[in-house]
């Protein structure tokens, strides 16, 4: 048992094996429980260890990595009348989201201070010499090197590496680590590139005034979780990877792809500056093979050398009593953000730091930091995947079927686009890799404890809430549910039995054929917008007919290039409707359809809520779900649900769904008191007094679902009425390895602008399919 208030430092002697030189304690019950001194390395999964914090518990450096050359530097502790209780919290291995940043500097030791080794093969310190920050000019030289792995967008990027996979923000972290960081078109004017050494802002505390104006500081940066996580990395030797975008400033070179994977990093400093009066986080790195120069640097620039400059300058500040290193040549600064003096030069005979002239002290920026290990722990390069990993019947296809690789010819990040396969986008490689075509049989959907029968189906998962009206029909092979939403619409399920699906040319064919004929079908992953980020979608799709527009770029083929299940489809789905809604789908939809939408899905990728309430659609919307089931799940709207618009804004429209939405009452006695107010400025005021009241009163954006549906093979689901599209959005969830929706559609040809007019007839349906005329259900 320690005294309150303290936390005991406990220090791994120099000789421990493989460098693992390290304070590690576990803490049980609010008391701190102390681990041998020398742990083997076999020990380590006996116990349940953590790091030490950070500051606030040290008084000097508040993460220390020790090297192994020598004796680690001591660390004093510091009284703390909450140490033991905030320590007792902590989850092993997690970063401390209760923690600050170190109240100085968070340093990767004691290898650079005055009593540090110098590395293998140093010289003598040279005269410092100054190194201005500024931009680099317009022309740029090339690198004396290529990338290995680079790509063109950053959704390949992120589907190819397994240590890069953040589709936004520069910082990849996981497992309470960072992996790697990418380094674009936001630096700061500080931020530094060298052949060996990067000195970089921290992520977060950025904004744009408006949509049109550049991304900038708006507010000091704070210890977030990639801040703790690069922490961590830094304390327990995990290198990073740096990414260097062809839009980062700092680079001396001319980047020859739009991103570039540098090399792997190990993390040395993390320490708080101040930028134009707010705080920044700012980190350094140093190349983990320090011995070979960076590709990036300039092919006609001499590489330089770390640590050729002498060990770092520490110095006390006087005030609080850190140590800091001195960054700048120009004065030591006091990195304590808790301190009278930080930011302030150290000698007081400056009233302020002239950030615009600030030049690295050569020291800093060129020192060299052992660490027990200069071997990268994984190939940049990741081997490709067996391809028969693609299809293993007793696994989940999510994964796979949305990962790209890295193409082993030429180093191109490439995201599957195609059904069964990869091929690399470079013009100049000719690199492919195909899975084999696995063509799963229609009886493999088959459940022997919820078996399909020649009688009416019985086996279905449907919930509706109870204020939505369900009318059940038995005819034509179907059980059809009807669910009537007051005041919006019908949404009807029909549930195929063993005699629709095994019909000649029915769901059971389709399966076979859909799978057969994926490429003629022409499905892929379409991109969401053009530009960088170029994210992909995660279903594969292709449309057939009029033109659809949705959330993705889809082409379209006509209905005579189309194998036999898609235009079977839409004849089946105009049955369906007549059935349903009668010869002249009730009065809503008279033309037919005109547009197929065809979606593949491997195992559980799904399309996320959505509405088909695109300009010139019909108010009828029918679909064929083929193979795997799926549950289908209906919701309000946002807006609806809460009454915010996106930014805030009042909704000025009644509930529609009393039983379905937030705050009903009020909204309804708002707005009614909302009409009686004359004159703009003093309705205005009138809707910011609700929104600051409807703000208060919002619990959660995202309304729950209403309707709920199990679509299995050969199910059919109809929306009727275009308020469906306009109050409610829905997703589809697949529930096994392989399925296709077929969704039909009628497109007003005049709602198509000119320029996207298909060049080619869509004709009215030929099949004229007729489901009365297959056999009565029976008992067999």
């Amino acid at each position: 048992m320690h005294a309150s208030g303290t936390l005991p430092i406990l220090q791994a002697p120099p000789q421990a094996s493989e460098g693992i030189i390290r304070n590690w304690t576990r803490f049980h019950h609010n008391n701190a429980v102390t681990l041998p001194t020398t742990i083997q390395p076999s020990q380590l999964h006996n116990y349940d260890f953590a790091p030490l914090s950070p500051s606030p518990l040290y008084s000097t450096v508040l993460h220390s990595q020790f090297h192994f050359q020598g004796p680690p530097s001591a660390l004093e502790p510091v009284a703390s009348s909450n140490a033991n209780a905030e320590n007792a919290t902590r989850k092993r291995g997690r970063p401390r989201k209760s923690a600050l940043l170190p109240s100085g500097l968070l340093e990767a030791t004691s290898a650079n201070d005055q009593s540090s080794p110098a590395p293998e093969s140093q010289p003598a310190a040279k005269k410092q010499k100054t190194l201005k920050i500024q931009e680099p000019e317009n022309e740029r030289p090339a690198p004396r090197g290529e990338p290995l792995v680079w790509a063109d967008d950053r959704t390949a990027l992120c589907e190819s590496l397994p240590y890069f996979r953040a589709y936004q923000g520069a910082c990849y972290s996981n497992e309470c680590r960072s992996k790697s960081f990418l380094f674009d078109k936001y630096s700061h004017s500080r931020d530094i590139i060298t052949d060996k050494v990067v000195l970089a802002r921290a992520g977060g505390g950025m904004s744009r005034k408006s949509l049109a104006d550049e991304m900038e500081q708006s507010k000091d940066q704070e210890n977030s979780s990639h801040v703790r996580s690069t922490i961590n990395s830094m304390e327990l030797y995990v290198p990073v990877v740096i990414i260097f975008g062809n839009e980062n400033s700092k680079i001396k070179s001319k980047m020859p792809h739009i991103y570039n994977v540098g090399d792997f990093f190990k993390i040395t400093h993390v320490w708080y500056e101040k930028s134009d009066g707010l705080i920044v986080i700012r980190f350094r790195f140093e190349k983990l093979d320090h011995k070979c120069p960076g590709w990036w640097h300039p092919q006609d620039q001499e590489s330089s050398q770390l640590g050729a400059y002498g060990p770092i300058h520490n110095q006390t500040c006087t005030c609080c009593g850190h140590s800091s290193p001195q960054v700048y040549k120009q004065y030591w600064i006091c990195l304590n953000h808790a301190c009278e003096q930080f930011w302030k030069p150290g000698d007081n005979n400056s009233p302020h730091i002239a950030e615009d002239s600030l030049e690295y002290d050569e020291r800093f920026l060129h020192a060299f930091t052992p660490w027990p290990s200069s071997i990268a722990p994984y190939p940049l390069r990741p081997a490709l995947m067996p391809l028969e990993e693609y299809h293993n019947i007793r696994s989940d296809e999510s994964e796979n079927a949305i990962k790209g690789i890295v193409c082993p010819k030429c180093g191109r990040c490439t995201g599957r686009g195609e059904f069964y396969g990869l091929v690399c986008g470079n013009p100049n490689c000719d690199f492919t890799y195909k899975a084999p075509k696995e063509v799963i049989p229609p009886i493999a959907l088959h459940d022997r404890l919820k078996p399909r029968t020649s009688g009416f189906a019985i086996h279905f998962s449907d919930w509706w809430d109870s204020h939505i009206r369900l009318q059940v029909t038995l005819a034509n092979n179907y059980r059809t549910h009807r669910y009537d939403i007051p005041g919006i619409g019908s949404v009807f399920h029909m549930m195929a039995n063993k005699v629709v699906n095994e019909e000649k040319g029915g769901p059971d064919d389709m399966f076979v054929e859909l799978q057969e004929k994926v490429e003629s079908l022409g499905l892929e992953r379409r991109y969401l917008k053009e530009g960088k980020l170029n994210h992909r979608t995660n279903h594969f799709s292709m449309n057939f007919g009029m033109p659809y527009k949705y959330v993705a770029k889809n082409p379209s083929k006509s209905f005579e290039e189309a194998p036999d299940a898609v235009r079977e489809t839409r004849s089946r789905m105009e049955w369906a409707c007549r059935q349903c809604l009668g010869n002249g789908w009730d009065g809503t939809n008279h033309h037919g359809f005109n547009e197929l939408l065809c979606v593949g899905y491997h195992g559980k990728n799904k399309m996320d809520y959505h509405d088909d309430g695109e300009k010139g659609l019909g108010p009828v919307v029918a679909a064929l779900s083929i193979g795997y089931p799926a549950d289908m799940r209906f919701r309000l709207k946002s807006k609806h649900f809460t009454g915010r618009m996106r930014q805030g804004n009042l909704l000025l429209e009644p509930p529609i769904l009393d039983w379905a939405c937030q705050n009903a009452e009020f909204r309804k006695a708002a707005l009614s008191e909302l009409a009686q107010v004359e004159g703009s400025e003093a309705r205005s005021q009138k809707i910011g007094g609700i929104e600051a009241q409807l703000k208060a009163r919002t619990k959660g954006r995202l309304g729950k679902d209403i309707l709920t549906m199990s679509l299995n093979h050969g199910d059919i689901m109809i929306m009727s009425g275009a308020a469906i599209q306009e109050y409610i959005e829905h997703t589809v969830v697949p529930l096994g390895r392989k399925r296709f929706a077929l969704t039909c559609r009628y497109i007003d040809p005049s709602s198509v602008d000119k320029d996207h007019q298909p060049p080619y007839a869509v004709e009215e349906d030929k099949i004229k399919y007729d489901g009365r005329a297959l056999a009565q259900p029976s008992s067999e």
